[in-house]
């Protein structure tokens, strides 16, 4: 089916949707073309947030209805996200009764609320325009062209690895803590590092999977293309992320007739992909980074809240320390100011209740695209290997105030609720 856009306002909002993954990626990447210049693009997106909701809710474009599935979903995400940690905030600077020596004066916690809240409005936004118009899988090819964008220069930068071609982007592909001579570096296109490149490539591959099912011979190419940017970036993140995409909706499904015998060829696949992985090089510098992930900072920083909140007072140990509050408190403590890991984020600032929440809100959607009877096996799948993408991708990045977070869960409720296959042919 042709894109065709009716109205101007669809034209800002898919402009957004296509520099999304600049807000994540390309922040404080060195380019050198002619000099070096430092692109601070993450405030790119927010610019067309602001500019995209703002005209949108006054043209009338939208009409709130509290009642949408879709609304529900935003809300559930936003209580952990938001909700939650604002009361924490409030608490702990109403009372007093914070257990860290830290100046609440020192948190932005402003820019996160405008972020969500604009983040939120945005998501509810496109929902509403594209459903109006019977075009919901508009979005979810923009956002594919955004990462196959990032996967070109993927390529790109492997070509320059063993080749005399020059790469303009300077990044973070050197190898560390793991040194293996034969590896040149690690792909991160001209995202700023492996972690972040390997999240847009497993979502490059859930959406080829779905926009291009109908025509193999590009999916196969795609796939290909996915596969060698995971590998080559080396990263345990993405390893990890890959075999939670792909194998969790076939376990998921089990009980399907109609998946059981993909299933048991998925089993003989992994068996001989597992034994080539493990005698390749990417697979001994997975190995190796596991043996001392113990000793690495990451599982510090990840075990830090954990200890934090459970040797906290009731009120903190509940509604956490507030929004934003781990940027201080991490760096307060010779750490980063996330954990990169959206639960352990969360816990810290909005407590046990917000770490249940959360919980309960990947529960709520895991199981309201396996209880889906409106969409096809296939589909149902695609839907599973973009929530397990999006599930395993945050337990290494908490990138939840990103457009990537958001886009994915507008792209999963309509994996869920909305039977598309007819509109991609």
């Amino acid at each position: 089916m042709k894109i065709i856009l009716n109205r101007p306002i669809q034209f800002l909002f898919l402009s957004a949707l296509l520099a999304c993954f600049l807000q994540v990626s390309l922040y404080e990447i060195q380019i050198n073309f002619f000099f070096p210049v430092n692109l601070l693009l993450n405030k790119i997106p927010i610019i067309f947030l602001f500019l995209s909701v703002s005209i949108a809710f006054v043209t009338n474009n939208i009409k709130v209805s509290l009642s949408s599935e879709f609304f529900t979903w935003l809300l559930l995400l936003n209580i952990p996200l938001f909700i939650i940690p604002l009361l924490g905030l409030s608490l702990s600077i109403a009372l007093n009764i914070t257990d860290i020596s830290f100046d609440y004066n020192q948190i932005d916690y402003s820019g996160r609320m405008l972020n969500l809240l604009f983040l939120t409005a945005f998501s509810f936004a496109l929902h509403n325009i594209f459903f109006r118009e019977e075009q919901y899988h508009i979005p979810i090819k923009f956002y594919c062209y955004g990462t196959t964008l990032l996967a070109l220069t993927g390529i790109w930068q492997l070509l320059s690895f063993y080749s005399i071609l020059p790469f303009p982007f300077e990044t973070r592909s050197y190898v560390h803590t793991v040194k293996v001579e034969t590896i040149a570096g690690r792909l991160t296109g001209m995202a700023a590092e492996p972690s972040y490149f390997v999240a847009f490539i497993a979502d490059f591959m859930g959406l080829s999977f779905f926009i291009l099912r109908s025509r193999k011979n590009i999916l196969y190419l795609y796939l290909f293309i996915s596969i060698i940017c995971l590998y080559y970036a080396f990263s345990p993140s993405g390893y990890i992320i890959l075999i939670c995409s792909v194998t969790c909706p076939f376990f998921s499904m089990f009980l399907h007739k109609k998946t059981g015998k993909y299933l048991m060829a998925l089993g003989p696949i992994l068996f001989i992909g597992a034994i080539y992985f493990i005698q390749s090089d990417g697979g001994f510098y997975f190995l190796e980074r596991l043996k001392i992930a113990d000793e690495n900072s990451r599982y510090l920083m990840l075990t830090m809240p954990f200890n934090l909140i459970f040797n906290s007072n009731l009120t903190t140990a509940i509604f956490g320390y507030g929004i934003k509050s781990y940027s201080i408190i991490g760096p307060s403590m010779d750490f980063a100011g996330t954990s990169n890991n959206i639960f352990a984020d969360i816990l810290c600032e909005s407590g046990i209740l917000g770490f249940l929440s959360l919980l309960a809100f990947f529960i709520y959607i895991y199981y309201s695209i396996l209880k889906s009877i409106k969409i096809s096996y296939t589909q149902k799948y695609i839907a599973l290997f973009l929530f397990f993408d999006l599930l395993s991708s945050s337990i290494f990045r908490a990138d939840y105030a990103t457009l990537r977070f958001y886009i994915l869960i507008y792209t999963i409720y309509v994996l869920t609720y909305v039977d598309i296959q007819k509109e991609l042919k």
